[in-house]
């Protein structure tokens, strides 16, 4: 790796930095490096007069990289097509100037890309253009596909490129995103492990695939659920065969095999809730069903210490607030 090193062109701090990778002036070291990391490509200084001053931080997870990337320079960049990974480009600042296919794309902040394996693309970088990276293998990404949402690929999987992080399906990842760096920041020997790396890359693959357009969206419309990445899937299922036991959120997320910050994340983004609040809703839709079938020889507290309430003061309150009944008269109705 090239290990030169030079005098930043900015002083705030940059994503990944504890895993720099090179930091270098000279094109054909970076270039050499780039290659290695992605593809053989062409890089060429736009203009006489700049001076490149690359930055490239990595963190690898399985199938998955992320990484940061500047150049320093207006550049243009010419690797045809990538073949064996897609690349989301989540732009920090600067911009790109895309050609992809024959369609023509301009990213900045907000508005970034994720460019499929099949089409050439071209793309010139501003002079203050930095970008976070999302590598994703494509055998990885097109095997979740055709595995969890039991789709027979008959041709490769393309995405339309453009992405708007700051619509709200956009937020979605990029707060993931966001998320995965600093994960990689606070507890990279967690996130590293063989089995969380495995979820985690599950969760993104879900995440765009739930949320941006791409050739098998009818498919996944026609199966009528979105793919629930299996953390997800692991943690209602423990949650659902112990809600009556005294369950933590430690214990759920020791069940789902990731991390609380990553399986949190994930319960957001695919359920709209959090893991304790789906604990919560199961314990209260068991209560209901079981204060409607006990008749009148059935006792609240019973029922309600039954299925893992302890208080019953704030158990009677939030059953009102849920049901504008007391639990008394559910039981007395039944």
């Amino acid at each position: 790796m090239v290990t030169a090193q030079h005098t930043r062109m900015y002083s705030k701090p940059i994503p990944l930095e504890r895993y720099n990778c090179f930091s270098s002036s000279r094109v054909e070291e970076v270039r050499k490096v780039v290659t290695h990391s992605y593809c053989p490509h062409d890089l060429e200084l736009a203009r006489f007069d700049n001076r490149l001053e690359a930055h490239y931080n990595s963190f690898r997870l399985r199938g998955m990289s992320l990484n940061f990337l500047s150049y320093g320079a207006d550049i243009e960049i010419m690797p045809g097509t990538f073949q064996a990974f897609y690349m989301l480009e989540f732009p920090l600042s600067g911009s790109v100037s895309l050609e992809y296919g024959q369609s023509r794309y301009k990213t900045q902040p907000g508005l970034g890309t994720l460019i499929s394996p099949h089409e050439a693309v071209r793309s010139r970088w501003s002079a203050d253009c930095e970008q976070v990276m999302v590598k994703i293998d494509r055998k990885s990404l097109e095997g979740y596909l055709s595995q969890e949402a039991k789709i027979i690929l008959t041709e490769p999987l393309e995405f339309e490129p453009l992405i708007d992080f700051t619509s709200p399906k956009g937020e979605l990842i990029k707060d993931f995103i966001l998320m995965l760096l600093k994960q990689a920041d606070s507890c990279p020997d967690l996130i590293a492990r063989k089995q969380v790396a495995i979820e985690l890359e599950r969760v993104f693959s879900a995440l765009i695939l739930n949320n941006l357009d791409h050739n098998y969206r009818q498919q996944l419309a026609i199966a009528e659920r979105p793919i629930v990445p299996k953390i997800v899937n692991r943690a209602q299922k423990f949650i659902e065969d112990n809600f009556a036991e005294c369950v933590t959120l430690e214990d759920i997320v020791e069940a789902s095999g990731c991390s609380e910050r990553a399986l949190y994340s994930a319960f957001k983004q695919f359920l709209g809730i959090t893991p304790l609040n789906y604990l919560k809703n199961v314990r209260f839709d068991n209560v209901r069903i079981g204060l409607q079938q006990a008749g009148n020889k059935g006792k609240v507290s019973e029922i309600a210490y039954q299925n893992g309430f302890t208080h019953m003061g704030r158990f009677s309150a939030e059953y009102i607030q849920r049901y504008h009944e007391k639990p008394s008269d559910t039981l007395r109705f039944s």
